[in-house]
């Protein structure tokens, strides 16, 4: 920052953070000079609800107002998050009408990543939405957690960057002190899965992965967790040297150790399906392919005309290839249907790039016709480690064995969106592998899911899995 900024906090915690940043900002255009505000909050539905609470509270404060000069002057409340289309994110860039106020609700997107002219007014909730993988069940956590220190200094040097400015905590100072609130945040090796780190290792000739000198290391169970699951997937051997060419063609491409296995067996028998894998590995790169809306009645009909009985991953290759035959004849085509027209084209983008990783190293690029169940077989023998089944009470459990009593969670619920969870008319998946597992809060869930047959873990794994007698298995409540 380049200007002094003045720090206030409450002097009370706050029991609504969300309510609290809404009567700051009002607080804040009803008696202080003219400036935009910045307001940091931890996710999309608390950003679109304080806009809407932001819009209410000013036509409230016209309605008390009893002559024209005591009404406030306009507030435009802005969203600015990563899920939103690049049009709507840069409408918080553009200067507000002369007259008016800004103020730009936002995720910690606008902390570092970028910079908002004209912010004189912070507002920081001094929360943050944070990912922390954990190793013994596989599953990322995005909770949210007390701001670092350090991030609420950079956070309310947005307010000094033209003038001088005002940043308003929205906790008391005695808690900013606190044990609570680290001095930095935790570096990302530190929570997240290493799996892809350590495979680059062992390509670099480093043998004892557990004794390379991070800056920050990794803990050392995450460490041999990972060097398990890479055995497994057959990227390295049991003396944990890379295998040739798999786990040097897994490590130098462009996806995680997963679905770059997953992307690899495409072109080979029995599978050849390299066309199909190339458009669903792009697909899994992107977020969610729909557009923002309130309808939510007419998106659940668009995501069911592309639902299929075979699961998210099939349902995925659907839209692509849909989007494909139509966008051509058809500009309208993507926003009818309420599919990210931008995110979509940059897919084709992706996939292309991956057809020629494939082309490098001289693999075929085949397509499997209307034979589906090829495509399954792929995914169950890519994503082997991800298996579950299900359980009499509706939820899920892995395959494979984890550490129950380390793990938040052994039990897992199919996500919302996926396509396994409401297939009308047909029974639930019994087995099932999935790309990506998330928690938050008490619950843990599945996602980009598809359906399998038992016998194919057997079969496609059996490394990894083998057959038990009906009379040895054990039923799980």
């Amino acid at each position: 920052r380049l200007h002094t900024v003045q720090v206030r906090y409450l002097e009370e915690p706050a029991s609504d953070y969300v309510e609290t940043a809404v009567g700051a900002v009002m607080s804040i255009h009803e008696s202080q000079p003219d400036g935009d505000v910045l307001v940091f909050l931890t996710g999309r539905e608390e950003i679109e609800a304080a806009c809407a609470l932001i819009k209410e509270r000013l036509a409230q404060a016209r309605e008390r107002a009893e002559k024209p000069s005591q009404k406030p002057k306009p507030l435009e409340a802005i969203p600015l998050h990563g899920t939103l289309p690049k049009e709507a994110q840069l409408k918080a860039f553009v200067a507000a009408p002369r007259g008016a106020r800004k103020v730009v609700v936002s995720t910690n997107i606008a902390e570092a990543s970028v910079t908002i002219d004209g912010i004189v007014y912070v507002v920081d909730c001094c929360l943050v939405k944070m990912d922390a993988f954990c190793p013994h069940n596989g599953t990322s956590y995005l909770n949210v957690t007390p701001c670092s220190r350090s991030s609420c200094r950079q956070r309310a040097g947005r307010a000094g960057r033209t003038r001088p400015g005002h940043c308003y905590r929205l906790l008391t100072e005695a808690a900013f002190h606190s044990l609570e609130v680290a001095e930095h945040t935790m570096p990302e090796v530190k929570r997240t899965d290493v799996k892809d780190a350590v495979l680059m290792l062992k390509c670099l000739g480093v043998d004892d992965v557990g004794a390379f000198e991070f800056a920050s290391p990794p803990s050392r169970e995450a460490v041999e967790l990972a060097l398990e699951e890479l055995f497994a997937l057959g990227a390295i051997d049991g003396e944990a040297r890379i295998v040739e060419p798999l786990g040097l063609r897994m490590a130098h491409g462009p996806l995680p150790a997963p679905l770059m296995r997953l992307l690899l067996l495409s072109s080979e028998e029995p599978y050849s399906c390299a066309a199909e894998a190339t458009v669903i590995c792009a697909m899994l790169t992107l977020q969610q392919p729909w557009l923002p809306t309130t309808n939510k009645d007419r998106l659940q009909a668009c995501k069911e005309s592309f639902a299929v009985y075979e699961g998210d991953l099939v349902s995925l290759l659907n839209i692509f290839r849909q989007y494909e035959v139509y966008r051509e004849e058809d500009s309208e085509w993507a926003k009818r249907h309420l599919l990210n027209s931008r995110l979509l084209d940059r897919a084709a983008r992706v996939k292309r790039q991956l057809a020629l990783y494939l082309q490098k190293f001289d693999l075929q690029e085949e397509t499997c016709g209307h034979e589906v169940e090829r495509v399954q077989r792929l995914a169950c023998a890519a994503l082997f480690l991800n298996a579950a089944r299900r359980l009499p009470n509706g939820t899920y459990r892995l395959c494979r064995p984890i550490d129950e009593a380390r793990a938040p969670h052994a039990r897992f619920q199919l996500h919302n969106s996926s396509v396994l969870a409401g297939v009308s008319g047909h029974a639930p998946a019994d087995f099932l592998v999935y790309a990506e597992a998330q928690g938050h809060g008490d619950q843990a869930c599945l996602l980009h899911n598809t359906r399998i047959q038992p016998e194919w873990l057997t079969e496609l794994a059996p490394h990894y899995f083998k057959r038990v007698r009906a009379g040895e298995a054990v039923m799980e409540l």
